[in-house]
């Protein structure tokens, strides 16, 4: 069950597997290049709370599976960000953010800068509300709201939530690239997180329909205070401190892309027309 999963092409979004292009013929994911296979199997043979026979139809009860995905999932996450082989992640990661002339020269040394890149890591962990941040933000509400508008009436197409999720950092991100002002903190003080979610959408909803064939300009029906907060968000992701995420799928200039074609300036022109007047 747990190879199955781990090996699940479905799931390569959900357990990615951290290999070099080059090695992608010799570390396949049934090959377990990372190790989270074998270390998962170990856990769920040696987790007490699973039983140690199967149903007479040869199955596990609905919540010792989902013990199971939970179990997998955990050691996943454990390995990506936290893996026991140093030089395989936390070297290369450390490398990134190390100037040369600060970086170990011999293995020992290294050694040493793990071991306190470890401890910090766990300090980070103590002091900062990460797992609240990450359980709880304007990003997760935007999923939770594409999910919401799929499964209502009207039912948004799976590709037209794609391309939102996938444009929603950008509207995001240029907010925490602004250089004068905390925007998302500013919001947050006068609205939820959900709100603030909920608005990148309806942004994106404006610029989706701006850009389909035949276009046409569309606001989806939220409250004021949601469509204040779009018009925030337009802002942002119009100015100049907005051109820093403009690589990749928002870059102005490239293959026709429907992230692409979300983050336009003519889409996000259309928005602000929208928001502007709403305001």
């Amino acid at each position: 069950m747990v190879a199955h999963a781990y090996c699940d092409p479905f799931l390569a979004h959900v357990l990615p597997k951290t290999t070099e292009e080059f090695n992608i013929h010799l570390h396949l994911p049934h090959q377990d290049p990372s190790g989270v296979l074998f270390c998962a199997m170990l856990a769920v043979r040696r987790d007490s709370c699973l039983p140690s026979e199967l149903l007479p139809d040869g199955t596990l009860p609905m919540v010792h599976r989902v013990r199971v995905a939970a179990t997998l999932y955990l050691v996943q996450k454990l390995y990506i960000n936290a893996p026991p082989d140093n030089s395989n992640h936390m070297i290369p990661l450390m490398q990134h953010f190390m100037q040369e002339h600060e970086q170990p020269r011999w293995s020992n040394e290294w050694a040493t800068a793990c071991t306190r890149y470890m401890e910090i890591e766990a300090e980070v962990l103590i002091q900062n509300p990460v797992f609240r941040l990450a359980s709880e933000n304007p990003l997760t509400h935007v999923e939770a709201e594409l999910e919401r508008l799929m499964q209502s009436p009207r039912k948004m197409p799976h590709g037209v939530a794609l391309a939102i999720r996938a444009a929603a950092f950008f509207v995001l991100g240029s907010c925490l690239m602004n250089p004068d002002a905390d925007v998302l903190e500013a919001l947050n003080s006068e609205m939820s997180t959900e709100d603030i979610g909920r608005a990148t959408v309806s942004v994106l909803l404006t610029c989706a329909s701006a850009v389909s064939d035949p276009s046409c300009t569309y606001r989806h029906r939220y409250e004021p205070h949601v469509d204040r907060a779009s018009a925030v968000l337009v802002a942002n992701a119009q100015s100049k401190h907005a051109g820093g995420l403009r690589v990749g799928n928002y870059a102005i200039e490239g293959p026709d892309h429907a992230v692409r074609r979300l983050v336009s300036p003519g889409a996000l022109a259309v928005a602000c027309a929208v928001f502007g007047a709403a305001a």
